[in-house]
Protein backbone atom coordinates (compact mmCIF):
# COMPACT_ATOMS: atom_id res chain seq x y z
CA UNK A 1 0.00 0.00 0.00
CA UNK A 2 3.06 2.34 0.55
CA UNK A 3 4.43 1.42 -2.48
CA UNK A 4 1.35 2.53 -4.31
CA UNK A 5 0.44 5.73 -2.17
CA UNK A 6 4.04 6.84 -3.12
CA UNK A 7 3.41 6.26 -6.94
CA UNK A 8 0.29 8.35 -6.48
CA UNK A 9 1.80 11.13 -4.85
CA UNK A 10 4.96 10.87 -7.49
CA UNK A 11 2.39 11.40 -10.57
CA UNK A 12 0.78 14.23 -9.11
CA UNK A 13 3.91 15.94 -8.34
CA UNK A 14 5.27 15.00 -12.16
CA UNK A 15 2.23 16.36 -13.65
CA UNK A 16 2.25 19.08 -11.93
CA UNK A 17 6.00 19.92 -12.66
CA UNK A 18 5.30 19.18 -16.43
CA UNK A 19 1.99 21.25 -16.37
CA UNK A 20 3.66 24.31 -15.26
CA UNK A 21 6.45 24.29 -17.29
CA UNK A 22 3.93 23.88 -20.55
CA UNK A 23 3.13 26.46 -22.36
CA UNK A 24 -0.42 27.05 -23.49
CA UNK A 25 -1.67 26.39 -27.38
CA UNK A 26 -3.42 28.68 -29.10
CA UNK A 27 -6.82 27.88 -30.95
CA UNK A 28 -5.62 26.83 -34.49
CA UNK A 29 -8.08 26.97 -37.62
CA UNK A 30 -9.36 23.28 -36.83
CA UNK A 31 -10.46 24.43 -33.35
CA UNK A 32 -12.30 27.46 -34.09
CA UNK A 33 -13.73 25.94 -36.88
CA UNK A 34 -15.23 22.49 -34.77
CA UNK A 35 -16.10 25.04 -31.69
CA UNK A 36 -18.19 27.18 -34.08
CA UNK A 37 -20.45 23.73 -35.56
CA UNK A 38 -20.74 22.71 -31.70
CA UNK A 39 -21.54 26.41 -30.76
CA UNK A 40 -24.15 26.47 -34.06
CA UNK A 41 -25.76 22.74 -33.14
CA UNK A 42 -25.93 23.56 -29.36
CA UNK A 43 -27.85 26.96 -30.52
CA UNK A 44 -30.40 24.94 -32.53
CA UNK A 45 -30.93 22.60 -29.45
CA UNK A 46 -31.21 25.83 -26.80
CA UNK A 47 -34.02 27.06 -29.44
CA UNK A 48 -36.10 24.75 -30.24
CA UNK A 49 -35.78 23.88 -26.57
CA UNK A 50 -36.93 27.07 -25.80
CA UNK A 51 -40.14 27.27 -27.99
CA UNK A 52 -41.03 23.90 -26.29
CA UNK A 53 -40.91 25.78 -22.82
CA UNK A 54 -42.86 28.46 -24.37
CA UNK A 55 -45.42 26.00 -25.68
CA UNK A 56 -45.50 24.36 -21.90
CA UNK A 57 -46.03 28.13 -20.46
CA UNK A 58 -49.19 27.96 -22.91
CA UNK A 59 -50.68 25.10 -21.76
CA UNK A 60 -50.88 26.66 -18.14
CA UNK A 61 -48.06 24.34 -16.40
CA UNK A 62 -46.65 25.18 -13.28
CA UNK A 63 -44.05 28.25 -12.74
CA UNK A 64 -41.46 25.86 -11.34
CA UNK A 65 -42.18 23.61 -14.05
CA UNK A 66 -41.09 25.87 -16.60
CA UNK A 67 -38.00 27.03 -14.83
CA UNK A 68 -36.95 23.46 -14.58
CA UNK A 69 -37.51 23.15 -17.95
CA UNK A 70 -35.55 26.31 -18.91
CA UNK A 71 -32.49 25.24 -16.59
CA UNK A 72 -32.77 21.34 -18.24
CA UNK A 73 -32.50 22.89 -22.29
CA UNK A 74 -29.38 24.82 -20.97
CA UNK A 75 -27.82 21.27 -19.82
CA UNK A 76 -29.31 19.65 -23.23
CA UNK A 77 -27.45 22.21 -25.31
CA UNK A 78 -24.76 21.92 -23.33
CA UNK A 79 -24.38 18.63 -23.62
CA UNK A 80 -25.38 19.05 -27.49
CA UNK A 81 -21.98 21.24 -27.57
CA UNK A 82 -19.77 18.99 -25.91
CA UNK A 83 -21.09 15.64 -27.61
CA UNK A 84 -20.60 18.20 -30.96
CA UNK A 85 -17.07 18.47 -30.51
CA UNK A 86 -16.43 14.99 -29.87
CA UNK A 87 -17.45 14.01 -32.90
CA UNK A 88 -16.23 16.74 -35.13
CA UNK A 89 -12.68 15.89 -33.31
CA UNK A 90 -13.09 12.67 -34.26
CA UNK A 91 -13.95 12.67 -37.47
CA UNK A 92 -11.09 14.80 -38.09
CA UNK A 93 -13.15 17.75 -39.10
Amino acid sequence: MGVIAAQIVAQIAAHIFFALQARPEGADERDRGVDRLAQRNAYFVLFGSVWAVLGMALAAMAPLTLAYALVGAIVLAELVRFASQLVYYRRGL
